[in-house]
């Protein structure tokens, strides 16, 4: 994930700044956001244990299969599974936010929408040199294409 990703803007991976106490930034908001309530457990934490669990049960998989002189097709399965339980420890990561959390991605996705829709009347009622109040969040969430196409003047001076 990066913090700009809009051609022309220099980029920085939200991993590379770091917050105080020099953990990443996005360390520091899995941190907050598990504390409060949003997710029902640190994200990088089931990630790290579903990998884990992926690595572990391949790699005992294919000792016993190489102790019993097993089948290439029987190593092959392990390793398939191994494989499989990396990919369910993803989507379980993705999905392991709370009740709260669900709700609180709910709310954004809805507020995406209203600023992605933004309306060139809204735009024309505001004074010369004049920013709207949720112009940072159309920023944060990737829509300003729709404010700088409805805009009647520039929002950025040349």
């Amino acid at each position: 994930m990066h913090v700009f990703s809009t051609p022309g803007i220099a980029t920085a991976p939200l991993r590379a700044i770091t917050a105080p106490g020099d953990s990443s930034i996005s360390d520091a908001l899995s941190a907050d956001l598990t504390q409060r309530g949003f997710f029902a457990a640190p994200p990088a934490a089931l990630r790290r244990a579903g990998c884990w669990i992926a690595v572990v049960t391949t790699a005992i998989w294919l000792q016993v299969a190489w102790n019993a002189g097993a089948h290439v097709s029987t190593i092959l399965a392990g390793i398939a599974t191994g494989a499989l339980l990396w990919v369910i420890s993803g989507v379980a990561t993705a999905s392991s936010l709370s009740a709260q959390g669900r709700e609180a991605q709910q709310q954004l996705k809805g507020f995406r929408e209203f600023l992605a829709r933004v309306d060139a009347q809204r735009l024309e009622r505001l004074a010369p040199g004049a920013v709207d109040d949720n112009l940072a969040w159309a920023i944060a969430l990737g829509v300003t294409e729709g404010w700088l196409a409805n805009s009647p003047r520039p929002l950025v001076r040349p």
